[in-house]
């Protein structure tokens, strides 16, 4: 669609001038023009987003958007926004793809199954039953990888809460077990994979996670002798990852972000988390658990009662009941716990 047509649909009832705003910041910015625009994640532009658009076309130029139906995270999917709607009734051209190039079809219906179904456990078999039906009938170019590992930090060896000594050793033994976690899944990266690939990801910055993460990756750099880029710093969100390097993330700063293996640190934070954030629970934990290409790996707390332990448990035993029969049973890396000592 060329892009002088598109800013006419959605400008055309506007109060203002906005042709004249836009002439005003193009002669004052000289901003770079192009023949052809491409657009990511377009489902969450806002309709304001739109008019600068035609800032960067030139006299005649393409633009292509790739829209992802259901999967607005800052805007509501029964709601689209209008120029998507003024965009469609316009004559633009539309392609459907039905193809995931990110994911393995386990961890697609685990991330898909907390989106839409978390925390109602009783709606996981309805959720399973779309991929049965052709209902969400996608491709998936990645076949190797299975369902999330579990790991629970059994923290019964240390002392009672009410010991002056318990803060310390809790920091220093929760700090050993994640870098523990670490060394191991990078053992497992190494071979096929560069230390980008493995990616990281905490609750917040407020979290003790994060402090014994952190720890525990300055203590992989001392021993491995491999740094980490960590975007949970601010001024350090737009900066190139370098290969060589482990990647740290907040669960709601890894949107964008991917790796061959991630490690999920703290999900059982994510009900406390999402409103602390004021931000919708479901749609964090579908960018959290849809970071991994092939693996990924549950760290929590043994907190066996918890809300999100226990859907984490009912949705891969449904997914195995799902696929068993159908394929190779998918393998679900059974539970395993972390022993505090």
């Amino acid at each position: 669609l060329p892009g002088w047509r598109w800013a006419s649909l959605v400008t055309q009832n506007s109060k203002t001038s906005v042709y004249e705003e836009m002439r005003v910041i193009n002669n004052a910015t000289k901003l770079p023009k192009f023949d052809t625009i491409l657009i990511d994640e377009a489902q969450d532009m806002a309709d304001w987003q739109t008019n600068f658009i035609m800032l960067y076309c030139n006299t005649v130029a393409g633009i292509c958007l790739a829209v992802g139906r259901g999967q607005e995270l800052y805007g509501d999917s029964a709601r689209p926004n209008q120029w998507l709607l003024d965009l469609k009734k316009s004559g633009a051209m539309e392609k459907d793809c039905r193809r995931n190039f990110r994911n393995t079809l386990p961890n697609f219906m685990f991330s898909r199954i907390f989106y839409e179904a978390f925390p109602k456990s009783e709606k996981i078999s309805g959720i399973l039953a779309k991929f049965q039906n052709k209902q969400l009938d996608l491709d998936f170019d990645r076949i190797d990888g299975g369902l999330p590992k579990r790991i629970f930090l059994d923290e019964s060896t240390l002392p009672d809460m009410l010991d002056p000594c318990y803060p310390i050793l809790q920091n220093e033994l929760m700090t050993q077990a994640c870098l523990d976690i670490i060394k191991d899944e990078y053992e497992r990266l190494k071979d096929k994979h560069q230390p980008i690939d493995l990616l990281i990801l905490v609750p917040d910055t407020k979290s003790t996670y994060h402090e014994w993460v952190i720890g525990a990756l300055n203590r992989f750099n001392t021993d491995v002798g491999i740094g980490f880029t960590d975007y949970t710093k601010e001024d350090q969100r737009r900066v190139i990852a370098e290969t060589g390097k482990l990647r740290i993330t907040t669960f709601h700063s890894s949107r964008g972000l991917e790796g061959a293996r991630v490690i999920v640190f703290g999900l059982e934070k994510l009900p406390i988390l999402s409103r602390l954030i004021k931000f919708d629970v479901n749609k964090l934990a579908y960018i959290v658990l849809s970071r991994a290409v092939f693996d990924t790996t549950l760290v929590m707390r043994n907190l066996s009662n918890s809300e999100i332990s226990q859907f984490v448990e009912m949705a891969l035993y449904e997914i195995n009941k799902l696929v068993e029969g159908q394929q190779k049973k998918v393998d679900s890396k059974p539970l395993a716990f972390y022993k505090i000592k």
